[in-house]
């Protein structure tokens, strides 16, 4: 046909066995009816023993039919469903079973052929009748994979009744002699391509009535005879009459590729005799453009065309052709003709294991395919070692081989390599034994794992829809998500490589791969070609590459090929490029390289955004969209001028760039084209919306002034971020020189806003005296000094001397709860200028980089050349240092690694002189200083605290007095270290020789007169500690009365009395406490005065109190105050204060408080201390 369409040498074609409908004799069938049309003189005849002669005669036109009868005796049909009702749970191998009993019964002599679809229900049923009927008769299986010999027993006579358990083989292809019984299953496994997942099904189904019919001719074929049909008579009469035709139930890809190779016309148009669907047409067009050989538009490719010329199947024909392409045609020819066959390894029943132990000889572990190599040079070195026909057959026979199978596949082999010859794809010459060794040779020699990587490329090329992907739960994704499962018999079922790639897919029970190898994913996007589903996602400019790339992800048939894939996006999608390259790379000005006109317009961005960043205001600059729009203006005018030009000059290789500029080559190549980047420059006016004023840009520095130093600012305005507000850069060696106070006050253009942030952050019984908020916050800037100390103290004391509010540093937020930007950022910078550390807390900074340290004293010429330099001997008042000794001095040190050491100025005692020293931690020096200054004031003054300490017990104590503090000497002593504690200043630095004069000379001519007034507040103290004492002691005396609730009150209130004068009073007391003192011992006298008037009623009293005092006492307890921060010590200290106050309010209301105070603000403090504990 393929060489002569109307086959001008014949005039009579016979097509016999035509009820068998198999593709070749459907696609022969359509072929003659085209031709008998055509010519005139041409005739068909076509046979079949049982066929739709309707049918057919009508397809040719009503040709005319004639039957001739054949010789057979009558068959007795019954019909014997045994219905499940009359049986619980029966299955068919029990319905054979009884049917079979029923006929040895009645006959024990009359051979019996019984059909059934599956070879498991066969063995089933041949196991129970062996077993049944032992020596009474002969049992026999009959299916396609039994050895040549065990079916060759069927054929044979024997004495005893014959029983064939049989397939449908032994409906036609096989005649079993002798049969007078057949028991008809009426069922049948048929091969049944399934369109919407594209696999293979094996399914049991009910045979036609046709084949029923053929079934029980063979009980007539010798006698006349009893088939028992193992269903009812209905059912019989409701099947089709005929089988249905291959090509209804098949992939038609082989028949539309041979239709499209002829040139016979459309395939939806071919005159089929009964014609596929649509659907069946289009699955098959799907297969071949699977295989490459077809296009788009159906039409023949030239891989079409050469598989065309092989008459194989589409599949084998494509991994031929890529054996040829991968050097390994020799191989794939092997297994092409082993995928054509039957398996030839044989299973036996009972012998299954031992069958496997010899098939492991020539099993390979990495692939099924390379099994079939295996077995396939194990068969033929035999063969070329001369080996006789016998001795193959014995080989075979041990190794479980099926002989007939070996030489089947040898045969289509060598049919292969022929069509190989006439398609010139390989030269072949001799017989058949010199060309298989010649054919060896030619193929060149690689190393194994790249041959064995070419054999599984070249299969896959033909089973592209048979990939499938490894779950992690077990099993396999294939193709269009299906689920599918190594077949148990194949050498990968236990290992399960990640990708595999099956022969077929076929279900049974489950969907299972068969004959499988694994395979590489990249393998799949060469061979697949434009069958691949693209995706690309995330389109990004990338500033290393130069260009816009994006994420692609290959899929086939649904499963993940390549996850993520980094590709450039410009051949993607060039426009979108061109507007991802203009928004990422040219507006941030995010390029490797700068052109010109890009670093001008950075730099002026950079100058005018900075004005938004210490403004702390958006809408100065224009946005970046009117940015955007800016380059994609100016792109667009150097596209149009290359192109312009280009188009005028004529030339079509002028112009380097393509019709977008979407990435730094394209845009490097315009500009140095068009010789100009001047309208890519943006100008100041063009980028400005609005310039703020001078006045208000004065009040945001560059720079700021701390200890005689000039610090540069940076400013970010960037809410959320870690740089939001100013920051300050502070090199290392100057770090341990500037405190943490002056950065507070930030810049003028902020003070306000952190002012205002402060006192809205008081708590409401304060902050509701201080509204509004920002007009209090300016009168506070107006109060303030140009330059201060610490900001809060500042804040606390205008807040004391003009609103009458007295605030403690613990109400004030901690750092981490004032916003970001209204904290000063540190950023600390090494000798080279790089950033080694940033925070926002100057102290911590501090101590971590200081841990750091070199614990080894300095050393070398410029230490001794520092301390040569301050260190002084003999230091008094009148010779201090006249002027101002830096609070810290750089120590250079050699380790470059370690931040330098700092040396800290201090007043020493030595011996009985005072001498100026360079010490090396600044808490020793603070320490040392304190006692040495306050020794030097005490001589100083020696002849003013000398008359203090005479008269230092204030007039009017009682003896009792003194025997509460110990003795005379004892108060008069604890008296006398309080007095100077208070009257005399504290120096933590050195003195500076005028101001410490000055202070001693002023000091000396108060000293007497403020230690009075102080001495005299002493003894008021005392006086009502004293009175608050003798109440105490007669509300104890008077307990005889009955009362026993009056001796707890009494210890109660003589503890309160230790607390607020302890027996070493006054010490670790200072005069603002002092103050409240005598009003809280005079409330203390009047508790227990009313105490012991009514007892119960100062239990009710001291009951409100209680919680709050059961809760301070536990924390100090547990956790002393020196063990905890100061912002919680300074929350207690308050919250004592507070609790004071409201034991005043509680028992002597008359003696009025010194803050508003209740058992709700207590709660309210209380619960703020709770958060700061962390309970």
């Amino acid at each position: 046909l393929q060489s002569d369409q109307y086959l001008r040498q014949y005039d009579t074609v016979i097509v016999d066995e035509a009820h068998e409908r198999s593709l070749n004799i459907d696609f022969t069938l359509g072929v003659l009816r085209r031709l008998v049309k055509i010519r005139r003189d041409f005739r068909v005849i076509i046979t079949s023993a049982t066929i739709d002669t309707g049918l057919f005669s009508n397809a040719f036109g009503s040709a005319p039919v004639i039957e001739i009868s054949g010789r057979s005796h009558p068959v007795q049909i019954r019909y014997q469903p045994y219905e499940e009702h009359e049986f619980s749970d029966i299955t068919m191998v029990k319905k054979v079973i009884l049917a079979v009993d029923d006929i040895r019964q009645k006959d024990p002599v009359g051979d019996i052929l019984v059909f059934l679809p599956t070879e498991r229900e066969i063995l089933e049923t041949v196991k129970i009748l062996k077993a049944r009927y032992e020596d009474g008769a002969c049992v026999l299986p009959m299916f396609g994979r039994m050895p040549a010999s065990d079916q060759q027993r069927i054929f044979k006579s024997v004495s005893a009744q014959k029983i064939v358990v049989a397939t449908n083989i032994a409906e036609t292809s096989i005649t079993v002699p002798g049969i007078r019984y057949v028991v008809d299953s009426g069922l049948v496994r048929t091969s049944r391509y399934n369109i919407r997942s594209r696999t293979k099904a094996m399914p049991i189904a009910p045979v036609s009535r046709s084949s029923a019919d053929q079934r029980a001719g063979r009980a007539g074929r010798v006698q006349a005879g009893i088939c028992i049909r193992l269903y009812s008579e209905e059912d019989y009469g409701s099947r089709p009459e005929f089988t249905l035709p291959e090509i209804q139930r098949s992939n038609l890809a082989e028949v539309i590729l041979r239709l499209s190779s002829m040139r016979l016309g459309k395939t939806e148009n071919f005159p089929f005799i009964d014609p596929p669907s649509g659907q069946a047409l289009k699955d098959g067009f799907a297969t071949l453009r699977e295989l490459g050989a077809i296009d788009t538009r159906g039409r023949l490719t030239e891989r079409g065309k050469v598989m065309a010329k092989l008459p194989l199947d589409p599949r084998m024909s494509r991994i031929i052709i890529q054996g040829r392409k991968e050097g390994v045609l020799g191989e794939i020819a092997v297994i092409a003709a082993a995928l054509s066959i039957q398996d030839p390894r044989e299973r036996p029943s009972g012998k299954e294991k031992l069958a496997d132990w010899c098939h492991a000889e020539f099993r390979d572990e990495s692939s099924d395919f390379l099994t079939f190599l295996k077995l396939w040079n194990l068969f033929n070195s035999l063969v070329a070692e001369g080996k006789c026909r016998k001795k193959m057959r014995s080989f075979c026979r041990k190794n479980f081989i099926s002989y007939n199978r070996m030489l089947e596949w040898r045969d289509i082999h060598s049919q292969i390599l022929a069509v190989l010859e006439l398609g010139g794809f390989i030269r072949c010459s001799g017989n058949y034994r010199k060309t298989a060794l010649l054919f060896t040779r030619q193929i060149p020699e690689k190393k194994e794992k790249q041959k064995i990587d070419a054999i599984h490329r070249s299969v896959l090329s033909g089973f592209l829809s048979n990939i499938a992907l490894k779950k992690q739960n077990g099993g396999y994704i294939s193709a269009r998500s299906r689920e599918a499962f190594i077949f148990p018999g194949s050498s990968l079922y236990r290992k399960s490589p990640r990708w595999i790639v099956a022969m077929e897919l076929v279900r049974t029970s489950r969907l299972y791969a068969r004959t499988v190898a694994p395979i590489k994913p990249d393998w799949i996007e060469d061979l697949a070609g434009d069958l691949c589903r693209r995706e690309y996602t995330e389109p990004h400019w990338e500033k290393r590459r130069g260009e816009v790339v994006a994420w692609e992800k290959v899929t086939l048939y649904g499963l993940p090929v390549i996850e993520k894939r980094k590709i450039s996006f410009r051949r993607i999608d060039p426009e979108a490029s061109r507007e991802i390259f203009i928004r990422q790379a040219l507006v941030p000005g995010s390029m490797t390289h700068l052109p010109p006109f890009l670093r001008h317009n950075i730099d002026l961005i950079t100058k005018v955004r900075d004005l938004e960043h210490r403004t702390r205001t958006r809408g100065i600059i224009i946005d970046e969209e009117t940015l955007y729009s800016f380059y994609d203006t100016g792109l667009r005018r150097l596209e149009s001028f290359l192109h312009g030009r280009a188009s005028r000059t004529g030339s079509k290789g002028a112009l380097p760039v393509s019709r977008f500029i979407c990435d730094q080559r394209s845009l490097e190549r315009a500009v140095k084209l068009a010789g100009n980047d001047g309208f890519l420059k943006i100008s100041r006016d063009e980028l400005l919306r609005h310039t703020p004023a001078a006045e208000e840009l004065e009040l945001f520095p560059g720079h700021i002034n701390v200890s005689g130093q000039e610090f540069p600012l940076t400013y970010h305005f960037s809410p959320g971020s870690e740089s939001d507000g100013i920051t300050v850069r502070i090199p290392i060696e100057n770090l341990f020189s500037v405190p943490q106070e002056p950065f507070d006050w930030l810049v003028p253009g902020l003070i306000r806003e952190k002012i205002e942030f402060l006192l809205k952050s008081l708590p409401k019984s304060f902050r509701k005296l201080l509204v509004p908020i920002p007009h209090t916050a300016e009168k506070i800037i107006g109060l303030m000094p140009s330059t201060g100390t610490e900001l809060l103290k500042v804040l606390e004391s205008i807040l004391v001397e003009h609103y009458g509010i007295r605030i403690t540093s613990s109400m004030w937020p901690d750092r981490q709860a004032v916003p970001p930007h209204l904290v000063m950022r540190f950023e600390i910078t090494d000798c080279r200028g790089r950033t080694i550390h940033t925070g926002r807390d100057l102290e911590a900074i501090k101590k971590k980089i200081g841990s750091r340290r070199v614990n080894q004293q300095p050393s070398g010429r410029e230490w001794t050349a520092i301390k040569a330099i301050y260190e002084k001997e003999d230091i008094k008042i009148e010779n201090c240092p006249s002027t101002e000794l830096p609070e810290s001095i750089l120590v250079p040190h050699k380790g470059r690694h370690y931040p330098p050491a700092y040396a800290y100025p201090a007043l020493v005692q030595e011996g009985d002189g005072i001498n100026l020293r360079l010490l090396l931690s600044r808490q020793e020096a603070q320490k040392h200083t304190e006692a040495t200054v306050r020794r030097m004031l005490e001589k100083y003054l020696h002849g003013e605290l000398r008359y203090i300490r005479k008269n230092c017990i204030p007039n009017g104590l009682s003896v009792d007095a003194f025997h509460y503090f110990g003795s005379r000497q004892k108060l008069g002593r604890s008296i006398y270290d309080f007095l100077c504690s208070q009257l005399l200043r504290t120096w933590h630095r050195v003195p500076v020789r005028s101001e410490l004069l000055n202070y001693a000379e002023s000091t000396k001519k108060t000293l007497v007169r403020q230690a009075a007034d102080l001495l005299e507040q002493t003894g008021d103290t005392i006086n009502a500690g004293m009175a608050a004492r003798k109440e105490i002691i007669r509300l104890g005396n008077s307990s005889a009365i009955g009362n026993a609730k009056r001796p707890s009150t009494r210890d109660k209130l003589m503890y309160e009395l230790s607390r607020l004068m302890p027996p070493d009073f006054p010490s670790g007391i200072d005069a603002a406490a002092m103050a409240h003192l005598p009003r809280y011992l005079n409330a203390l006298t009047i508790r227990a005065r009313r105490a012991h008037a009514d007892p119960g009623k100062d239990l009710a009293k001291a009951g409100k109190i209680r919680v709050f005092e059961s809760n301070l006492n536990e924390v100090m307890r547990d956790r002393p105050k020196g063990d905890m921060p100061d912002r919680i010590n300074e929350a207690l200290s308050h919250f004592e204060f507070m609790l004071d106050e409201y034991r005043v309010s509680v028992f002597a209301p008359e003696l009025g408080t010194r803050i508003p105070v209740s058992h709700k603000r207590l709660a309210r403090a209380w619960k703020e201390i709770a958060s700061l504990l962390g309970t």
